[in-house]
């Protein structure tokens, strides 16, 4: 069993005996780019790398070797790990950690994606770090094995290790993918054709639609129910939660009422907008394109709460089916043809105007609401789960990378 010592870094613990403690700036050279995200070309000769996960293109390249990439400032600041051995460029706040002294740079790759950010979110006296300056970087302290052998020998165990558990992970994501997509047809199907595979059908008379059922009818929303945007308020409004519960864009999340970021409000509010049980809450506003349309039914927790201006309520007695219309390409559709370059927001008058296929009886609208209730949970479920399998193989990623990078386990 190896020798070990104190590091005298508190979080690393106990690393070997021959190990050194060096700083970053006696490891490497650290440079930033020159260029910004609007210099990005889509179909660019070269990887560009910003201050996100996502790598964009361009024609030309500044450095061309190893080094790591990481994102100086930002939501990814501290966070976006970028290992690159080739012709590249990079944005002004993308720092380039290259010319490697004494310590291979997959090595360092792999210790400073697994520790730097921890390290320096116990260093700072706020919450989140949204910028990382030089100076930080360059006296990081790195546990650095001596002999260049023992770090290739890392280096190939964490490869291997890492293809392993990133293989396990990618098929689970595309199992989530096509199984989302799988929910999306059957919701598409069934709000379309029913449930009765021998009801006679007719021409909608909408190309992308198809055939409905012969009992059902096109409708706009304006003849189906109300849409009422929410309350305006200012900070001085704004209290603790032995307020008013005002419904935002984030407490939306997957089509389901989300209640980890709320806004509380002292305030007088009309009736009206106080929410029941089964409003449709829709974001209709938001600086994010994407975000515009996501829709929750409003659970019994949130019963009496109101919403905010960005919001709209449709309420209606058609909204458990309705609903799932607004899951389905139908709504998606919609709010295409809306949506433009310069218009970020559905208004209640295009709200208002989409027109739906929908069962003329409140039975058969109820009946369809809990066919694809129960179908959506059942697919839910298997989503649920793979997704917690996938937060534990990083978990189980995260914990092999430590411990070889800070020499807890021996690799021989």
């Amino acid at each position: 069993m190896r020798k070990m010592k104190d590091s005298d870094i508190e979080w690393i613990g106990e690393i070997p005996e021959e190990w050194r403690l060096i700083r970053l700036r006696f490891l490497c050279d650290i440079m930033t780019g020159n260029k910004d995200t609007v210099d990005n070309e889509p179909d660019g000769l070269y990887p560009f790398y910003v201050r996100s996960p996502i790598v964009e293109r361009i024609n030309s390249y500044s450095y061309d070797g190893e080094a790591i990439l990481i994102a100086g400032d930002g939501v990814g600041a501290g966070k976006v790990f970028h290992y690159v051995n080739a012709k590249f460029e990079y944005h002004q706040r993308v720092y380039n950690l290259h010319n490697f002294k004494q310590i291979k740079g997959k090595f360092l790759y792999y210790y400073l994606k697994e520790n730097f950010y921890k390290e320096i979110e116990r260093g700072s006296a706020k919450n989140t770090v949204d910028s990382i300056r030089l100076h930080m970087l360059q006296n990081y302290i790195v546990p650095c094995p001596i002999d260049s052998n023992e770090q290739l020998r890392i280096i190939t165990y964490l490869d291997n290790k890492c293809e392993e558990i990133n293989s396990v992970i990618t098929a689970k994501e595309i199992t989530n993918e096509k199984l989302k997509e799988y929910r999306q047809s059957i919701i598409y199907e069934t709000v379309t054709k029913g449930l009765d595979k021998n009801a006679p059908m007719k021409d909608s008379g909408i190309g992308w639609i198809g055939e409905i059922p012969e009992t059902w009818v096109l409708k706009k929303l304006k003849f189906i129910g109300e849409s009422i945007i929410g309350i305006t308020y200012s900070p001085d409004d704004i209290t603790d939660s032995e307020g008013l519960l005002v419904l935002r864009s984030s407490n939306v999340q997957n089509g389901k009422m989300s209640y980890e970021d709320n806004v509380y409000v002292s305030k007088l509010i009309n009736e009206k907008l106080l929410v029941k049980k089964n409003d449709i809450l829709i974001c209709s506003r938001n600086g994010s394109k994407g975000l515009i349309g996501k829709c929750a039914l409003i659970d019994e927790k949130s019963v009496n709460s109101t919403f905010g201006a960005f919001m709209t309520i449709f309420r209606s007695e058609a909204n458990r089916f309705i609903y799932y219309v607004f899951n389905s390409p139908i709504f998606s559709y919609h709010i295409g043809t809306f949506l433009t370059t310069t218009v970020n927001q559905l208004t209640i008058n295009n709200l208002n105007n989409i027109v739906i296929p929908i069962p003329t009886k409140l039975g058969e609208q109820k009946q369809i609401a809990d066919y694809l209730d129960k179908k959506c949970a059942e697919i839910d479920k298997v989503i649920t789960a793979n997704e917690k399998t996938i937060e534990k193989l990083k978990e189980y990623r995260q914990s092999i990378i430590y411990e070889a990078v800070t020499g807890k386990t021996e690799i021989v």
